[in-house]
């Protein structure tokens, strides 16, 4: 029988902040899934519809850049969900389209990458993009 990780309670809070990786194991990039895997696929495709929500939302909560220079846990989840969206987007390129194609999850993938992409940012981009603006006022 297989021995199943030891979960702690605050391990989603844990993924959130950064402190810890969202995968526990590399993506398998160097080879392709093997057919008959859409449900993994699909888990991808909604950890990174949920990293590009994650990281624009709480971007949102930011006005001034010094905000984010005062708020490590804001500055971890940003940073985060910019690292896993964009983990994730590396990985999406090197896949078979058809396995897309095929997921019922398709439309997540497609907005994710098509509306929310644009706007993920990482802290050191947001922090020059506030600086920058604040400077031109």
């Amino acid at each position: 029988m297989a021995e199943t990780p030891k979960v702690t309670q605050n391990t989603a809070s844990l993924i959130i902040s950064g402190e810890i990786s969202i995968f526990q194991s590399p993506l398998p990039a160097s080879r392709s899934l093997q057919q008959g895997q859409p449900e993994a696929i699909g888990g991808y495709i909604a950890a990174y519809y949920y990293a590009a929500l994650t990281n624009v939302s709480f971007q949102a909560y930011l006005s001034a850049a010094e905000q984010l220079d005062d708020n490590d846990g804001l500055r971890g989840i940003i940073d985060a969900s910019y690292k896993h969206f964009y983990m994730l987007d590396n990985w999406f390129a090197k896949l078979d389209p058809n396995e897309l194609q095929t997921n019922p999850n398709l439309h997540l993938f497609q907005e994710a990458r098509d509306v929310w992409r644009p706007w993920v940012k990482d802290s050191t981009i947001i922090s020059k993009s506030a600086k920058e603006l604040a400077n031109t006022q």
